[in-house]
């Protein structure tokens, strides 16, 4: 598969808003291409136990580069992301003092 790095750069910064927008604690995540699709994996700090948990999303390669834009698109990204990674910890929102 030939993979433009004007491509792989929409991706990464794509995926990285929307997993912004989750507020988890703590993550790692990396986006590899594959034929028809993009493979996102996605380590993060877990909610109940405070270990580690990896998960893997498959991203159709249509959705990922027109679609982030698009915001319903983006909207169902998030829901389908926020559900795969109910099991990652939240940042807590901390009030001023």
């Amino acid at each position: 598969m030939t993979l433009s790095a004007k491509e792989l750069v929409i991706v990464r910064e794509s995926a990285s808003a929307i997993l912004e927008e989750l507020e988890l604690d703590a993550y790692l995540f990396e986006v590899e291409p594959k034929n028809s699709h993009y493979e996102l994996l996605v380590e993060c700090a877990c909610e109940i136990d405070g270990g580690w948990a990896s998960m893997s999303l498959m991203l159709p390669k249509e959705k990922v580069l027109a679609g982030f834009d698009d915001l319903e698109v983006r909207r169902q990204l998030f829901e389908y992301w926020n559900k795969k990674l109910s099991a990652c910890k939240r940042r807590v929102a901390r009030e001023d003092i």
